[in-house]
């Protein structure tokens, strides 16, 4: 092996005498890490998201949060009907059941003894809410509920 005047060994060729060579650059983690680490932030948006959405609507007290037991008010738009205490003066009706999927085309036509099979009370009634869409409605839940002067 020669050498050239003015190089070692231990330096690349065409690098200036008595100045250290440059670091080696890092080696990138790849395109599947970087890949995973996307995912993985665009999974912990999606969940914060969704935990913020349920947060307000329990703490609007939105019906698609109302379980067995739970009191909703009366309003004459189903959209204003929100969950109260069963204690509360606009407490009216109790949930007895609900059925979850259930089409807006269903609960207009299946008649009330299919939706709500255990509910016996004469005076009970079932409300539909659900997601209304450009295309028409989506899937919803079916409240059965009895006056809460009845259910005591």
């Amino acid at each position: 092996m020669t050498e050239q005047p003015g190089t070692s060994p231990a330096q690349p060729e065409g690098a200036t005498p008595g100045v250290p060579a440059p670091p080696e650059q890092p080696k990138s983690r790849g395109a599947g890490k970087q890949l995973l680490y996307s995912l993985l932030g665009i999974a912990v948006v999606v969940a914060i998201g969704f935990v913020v959405r349920v947060i307000i609507a329990e703490a609007t007290g939105d019906l698609s949060t109302a379980g067995v037991g739970d009191c909703i008010d009366n309003k004459e738009d189903i959209n204003d009907v929100r969950v109260v205490g069963c204690d509360s003066e606009e407490a009216f009706w109790e949930v007895v059941s609900v059925q979850k999927d259930v089409t807006k085309d269903d609960f207009d036509t299946v008649a009330f003894e299919e939706l709500c099979p255990t509910v016996t009370d004469e005076e009970a009634s079932a409300i539909w809410y659900g997601e209304e869409r450009v295309t028409g409605f989506g899937k919803g839940d079916v409240y059965c509920v009895v006056p809460l002067s009845s259910s005591s």
